[in-house]
């Protein structure tokens, strides 16, 4: 039997680590194939990605506003989806361009003239924010020659409500819990958005397995007093999973999550025990097939590299946690403690690489905020029931300035992150590293040593090779 385990990317380069148990030239055959399927993939994306390029073409432009930034310098941002000019011609992807001519609003129909040129999400590198935005164009706008009313979509009507209720009930964290309900960071002020980031729990504003798992928890609270069968069961809360995903604009972390859940139950139906490390694989393989190039985004890289620290160096920890202490409550504060540690070691050379910092404070902060986050997001939704659930939202108010108030004070620490240059390859190293203190390659007492040595010494050399460069 064969299962990929794991497949993580970098800037340079792809790492992929494969098992089996028996005929090991199977295992080269389904690495090679995973290889061609992967350049083929990637050439059709790439070539989908470059249609209709224009390069300081002045043109005339009608589409619609699928989204437009809120605060800060970006307020006058605006997203053209759907768009044709004046010769006819269809523009697959999105517009981005700036409107000074008064507000505009999601879903008008705008006619503008101007100058437009292409972006390339994929090109020397690859940019995420383009990639995952469908954003193919900038247009510099001269003048809005045309503007009419338009139809929400159900999902854009759902992340109005949403907005406008936060704004009005949350006059202090509206945009906190906006962002932290449908990870749009659009109506976070830039104050906080850069404490949140330098406190290192950003993480808990971007959708991802966390917010998945509130949403699987709320529902399977209900659903398991039926005594579903599992399979029963899963295909129910795919409704309300595959939905939030789409309000949120099935951003890949969702996607990775929502694929886990299915292949929790999957394996419970089947085969009766769940292996995390697996279920990854196969969400990071199916969101690969769809989107080759999420390999080198970021955020996805960093979402799959938590998980895959959870998998390996957590479920150590857990078994070591399990067996020597017996009391529940310290059982569960070492367990949080654990998984945050464990995220962090995961993601540490990524951020560092990336971004040229990774935090240190977050580590621990994670621990604490993280139950304040999750009692405001539960709060955040029985809020937005109409009537008197709405004074809910006071109280998620009040929470979630405690937590702003403890990511302003960590960001201002002089020792809230570290920061030290790094080469792509420490990632690699750390990924194989990870793998083995999981468990997961049978190695008697002086072969863990020795393994154990060769990947410190090789984190070691990387580190030192970056500061020579």
């Amino acid at each position: 039997m064969y299962s990929i385990v794991f497949i993580g990317g970098t800037r340079n380069g792809a790492l992929f680590l494969f098992l089996s148990k028996s005929e090991v030239w199977l295992g080269v055959i389904a690495v090679l194939a995973s290889l061609v399927l992967g350049y083929g993939l990637s050439h059709l994306n790439y070539a989908l990605l470059n249609r209709n390029e224009a390069n300081c073409a002045t043109v005339t432009v009608t589409g619609r506003v699928c989204d437009l930034g809120r605060n800060g310098g970006g307020n006058n941002v605006v997203y053209l989806e759907n768009c044709t000019d004046n010769n006819g011609v269809r523009y697959y992807g999105r517009i981005q361009t700036y409107i000074f001519d008064g507000d505009v609003n999601v879903g008008e129909i705008l006619t503008v003239c101007g100058t437009l040129n292409s972006v390339y999400p994929v090109k020397n590198k690859v940019d995420g924010f383009y990639l995952r935005n469908k954003i193919r164009y900038r247009l510099d706008t001269e003048s809005i020659l045309n503007r009419t009313d338009g139809r929400l979509s159900p999902d854009e009507n759902v992340r109005k409500y949403i907005y406008d209720i936060t704004a009005e009930y949350m006059p202090n964290n509206g945009g906190v819990l906006y962002a932290l309900l449908t990870g749009d960071r659009n109506a976070l002020s830039g104050d906080k958005e850069n404490a949140f980031k330098s406190a290192g729990i950003i993480h808990t504003l971007a959708v991802s397995g966390l917010h998945v798992g509130f949403v699987t928890a709320m529902f399977c609270g209900v659903l398991r007093r039926f005594k579903l069968r599992p399979v029963a069961e899963c295909a129910i809360l795919l409704v309300p999973l595959v939905f939030y995903a789409y309000f949120c604009n099935f951003t890949p972390s969702v996607i990775r999550a929502i694929i886990m859940t299915v292949c929790s139950y999957l394996a419970k139906a089947f085969y009766g025990r769940y292996d995390m490390l697996n279920s990854l694989s196969w969400a990071v393989i199916i969101i690969l097939l769809y989107a080759p190039f999420n390999l080198f985004d970021v955020g996805f890289q960093l979402s799959v590299l938590s998980v895959f620290g959870i998998a390996t160096l957590y479920v150590a920890f857990n078994r070591a946690i399990s067996k020597r202490i017996n009391s529940r409550i310290f059982k569960r504060l070492l367990s949080s403690a654990a998984v945050s540690f464990s995220c962090s070691v995961a993601t540490f050379f990524a951020m560092q690489f990336y971004f040229g910092y990774a935090p240190v404070v977050g580590v621990l902060l994670n621990i604490v905020i993280i139950p304040f986050v999750t009692l405001a997001f539960v709060l955040g939704w029985f809020g937005l029931i109409p009537w008197i659930f709405r004074y809910i939202l006071f109280a998620a108010d009040w929470i979630l300035e405690t937590v702003s108030a403890a990511a302003e004070l960590a960001s201002g620490l002089s020792f809230a992150t570290a920061a030290i240059p790094v080469l792509s390859l420490a990632i690699a190293v750390v990924a194989v590293w990870l793998f083995i203190a999981g468990g997961y390659v049978n190695l008697r007492k002086v072969g863990k040593i020795a393994a154990h040595s060769v990947c410190a010494a090789a984190l070691a050399l990387c580190v030192c090779m970056s500061f020579v460069q």
